[in-house]
């Protein structure tokens, strides 16, 4: 899971990083404790990334994958089809 988590954020922040340092910041906060296995933590920093830059394809990414971890299934399939609302725009 950590592999396809590094490699979600590299292919995302791509195309879809923040340009808002306060979103930058709460996303970075939310990866850190991803790491260490504080997986509702780290979606409530991603949820915050999210207020700071709605389109923030990055946090989506990494929010719904964290929501994997903890088998909630329908609200990572809800927030992957965020993403891709987003992305169709």
């Amino acid at each position: 899971m950590n592999k396809l988590l590094l490699m979600s954020h590299l292919i995302f922040s791509l195309s879809g990083w923040a340009q808002n340092k306060i979103a930058l910041d709460y996303f970075n906060k939310g990866v850190k404790k991803s790491e260490v296995g504080n997986s509702s933590g780290s979606i409530v920093e991603y949820t915050n990334a999210l207020k700071e830059e709605p389109f923030f394809t990055g946090a989506y990414l990494s929010r719904a994958l964290e929501k994997i971890k903890i088998k909630d299934w329908k609200s990572a399939k809800d927030t992957f089809f965020n993403i891709w609302k987003f992305r169709i725009r």
